[in-house]
């Protein structure tokens, strides 16, 4: 199972002529663990397996499936369906001290930090530090993206093939490989040729959000003042100043008033 239609009959393209092998294949027999838990994932080290395709989601169903399994044996009915609905996000997990420790300037990032603070990773509905994380995740996954494969962004970025097929999954699969990248930050990833790098050093427009002032009362209103914060977003790494302004266009995306 690959990623893209190839011609089969084409050896160079990975189909073999016999199935792999029954031995071969990755298995479990009586794990210490004591349980068998996948999602979807790889069923083991790339290297450690014969090739079986590319199109695996990335390991953080997997992860947390293991996480709650070990913690307890008296599973019965209820509990599994309870686990079944877990929605903690791993991804946030792996990302909370690098965004939280970003340097922000204006008011959207402020804000958008305030609300991730003190988030617990758990993505429900009515949860806005949720939605701001998953607005921010998607906003350095598309500039990631744009920024190594401009041509081919909107493919990666899960456009459909047909009208019969409008979205693909791609999307998903890079989720992990984005976090990742936030995490070890390459140098040189973000060139200054883009167009993304030259909007970092202009305010967001703030008019989308309502922004609370400081006693909690109405929202302030107040656009962010070009020279408060922009001065300071060209001090910062390539990757701070990415984060930073994701950060404050994930807070434009929603209208956000004191609770």
């Amino acid at each position: 199972m690959g990623a893209l239609p190839l011609p089969g009959w084409d050896e160079k393209n990975g189909w073999e002529k016999d199935p792999v092998p029954f031995e071969r294949m990755p298995r479990l027999f009586n794990p210490e663990t004591g349980f068998i838990a996948t999602a979807n994932n790889r069923p083991a080290p790339e290297k450690e397996m014969p090739y079986l395709g590319e199109d695996w989601l990335d390991g953080y169903r997997f992860e947390r499936l293991v996480e709650l399994l070990a913690e307890r044996r008296d599973w019965d009915a209820e509990s599994t369906m309870k686990l079944q609905m877990d929605d903690f996000s791993i991804p946030w997990r792996s990302l909370r001290d690098v965004v939280l420790s970003i340097p922000a300037s204006g008011p959207e990032e402020k804000l958008a930090l305030s609300i991730l603070g003190g988030w617990d990773g758990d993505v429900s509905a009515d949860s806005a530090a949720a939605a701001v994380f998953e607005f921010f995740l998607y906003r350095m996954l598309s500039r990631i993206t744009e920024s190594k494969a401009p041509r081919a962004s909107e493919w990666m970025l899960a456009k459909g093939f047909n009208p019969f097929v409008p979205h693909s999954g791609f999307l998903w699969a890079l989720i992990g490989h984005t976090v990742r990248l936030i995490r070890e930050q390459p140098e040189g990833w973000f060139t200054p040729r883009l167009p993304h790098i030259r909007q970092a050093l202009h305010p967001a427009k703030a008019s989308r959000t309502a922004i609370p002032s400081e006693d909690n009362s109405e929202p302030t209103g107040k656009e962010p003042s070009e020279s408060a914060y922009n001065e300071q977003r060209i001090r910062l790494s390539e990757w701070q100043r990415e984060i930073a302004l994701a950060l404050s266009e994930s807070v434009s995306e929603l209208v956000l008033t004191p609770v």
